[in-house]
């Protein structure tokens, strides 16, 4: 095969994009198919190609330029691999002028984490901005990517024990849910004698695997407290976030760590910043990072919201009164159900407690019970985007 240097002919081809001839790669690939008098399954099995691939170059879709099949395709042309990148380049010109320019691309670029969308299913490939700006433009219902605006919304976080930075994931994290809870609009205003009314019973709840959830959903609703889950992302080290919604308090919810007990924890935690934090969420000047906080005052009021979730939900003296009987689950069942909680938080509170001692946590994922079920139709998943999007159409018998 002859040698080239690929850069250079792009670039020549490219610059000289409107003037070629009509011969295209696909008509060249039929006039072959004729002399050999063969199809063009039998040319792909001929060549070791398959057949999708070999069809995306002849019609000029294939978003990424494959040479080991265009070498293929060249031995069996029996034409120079610079001419068959020519004649390909000049089938893909329509497709190629309506590409993604430059500054969409730096845009996504600035604005994006594309390797964690890739490893959540919502893009396939991060060099094919084509797809990634379609898929965008999607999840947030854009005509044009460069419409898109970040949450501007200041957050107060309950964060993961794992802390690390990506604020391009927690701000579509942010952005996704803030769009949802615009959209569910929530007509009731925020009562906060009616939220301290119901808050004795929702402990209770969590006994309720399947149901639990969603009926404490409904119940804040009506409290106007908004509470929505979004999926999480694998570097985006939060369990929930409470922010602002037409001036009333929406509590955002993730699966964190895919533990049962954490989800009622976060829910908590969350509601403790409705409760005495509200008016300093309301106003924007409420904000503690994924990473460590150089605020002291913010630092407290973090620990001081999770050791309200803690001993709300089952307190370190309950945890000290079990222990010993960790290894009877019939008498951890016993003791959850006299303090109404699931068994899956005494056991994920151990753990906690305990550090890193394996057997811990691994009684814990044992007696874990399936987020899922416990989500129903609250779940979505980035790698289906109608999932996200169809999030309020679903849920309206939840939140009615």
């Amino acid at each position: 095969m002859e040698n080239f240097n690929v850069d250079d002919l792009l670039g020549k081809i490219m610059s000289e994009m409107g003037n070629q001839p009509s011969e295209t790669l696909s008509t060249v690939f039929e006039q072959r198919l004729t002399e050999l008098n063969i199809n063009q399954t039998t040319a792909a099995e001929i060549m070791g190609i398959q057949h999708r691939g070999l069809m995306g170059i002849l019609n000029g879709t294939l978003k990424r330029i494959d040479f080991s099949t265009l070498n293929k395709l060249s031995a069996f042309l029996q034409l120079p691999q610079k001419d068959v990148l020519e004649l390909f380049m000049n089938t893909f010109k329509e497709q190629y002028s309506s590409d993604v320019n430059q500054e969409k691309v730096d845009f996504i670029q600035n604005n994006f984490d594309l390797a964690t969308l890739k490893k959540v299913g919502l893009i396939k490939d991060i060099t094919d901005f084509g797809e990634i700006e379609s898929n965008l433009c999607m999840l947030f219902r854009l005509k044009n990517i460069l419409d898109y605006r970040p949450s501007e919304k200041v957050p107060a976080f309950s964060a993961g024990k794992i802390k690390k930075k990506n604020s391009y994931s927690q701000s579509t994290w942010l952005t996704k849910a803030e769009e949802l809870l615009e959209e569910l609009d929530n007509p009731y205003f925020y009562d906060r004698n009616k939220l301290i009314e119901i808050f004795p019973k929702i402990r209770w709840y969590s006994t309720d695997v399947s149901l639990g959830l969603k009926n404490v959903v409904s119940l804040l609703y009506k409290c106007g407290v908004s509470v929505v889950f979004i999926p999480s992302f694998p570097n985006l080290h939060v369990r929930g976030a409470t922010i602002p919604i037409d001036e009333k308090p929406a509590v955002i919810l993730t699966d964190y760590k895919g533990f049962y007990a954490t989800l009622w924890f976060a829910l908590i935690h969350e509601l403790y910043h409705v409760l005495f934090d509200w008016e300093e969420i309301s106003q924007g000047n409420y904000h503690i990072s994924v990473d460590n906080s150089d605020d002291a005052v913010v630092v407290q009021k973090e620990m001081e919201a999770d050791n309200f979730a803690r001993k709300y939900l089952f307190s370190k003296e309950k945890s000290a009164m079990i222990k010993r009987h960790l290894n009877n689950h019939t008498e951890v069942v016993k003791f959850a159900k006299f303090n109404d909680v699931h068994p899956s938080m005494i056991y994920l509170f151990e753990a906690y407690d305990a550090g890193n001692k394996p057997a811990n946590w691994i009684k814990a994922q044992k007696y874990n019970v399936s987020v899922l079920e416990s989500l129903g139709n609250l779940n979505s998943t980035w790698s289906d985007i109608d999932s996200i999007n169809q999030y309020v159409k679903r849920n309206r018998e939840i939140y009615n």
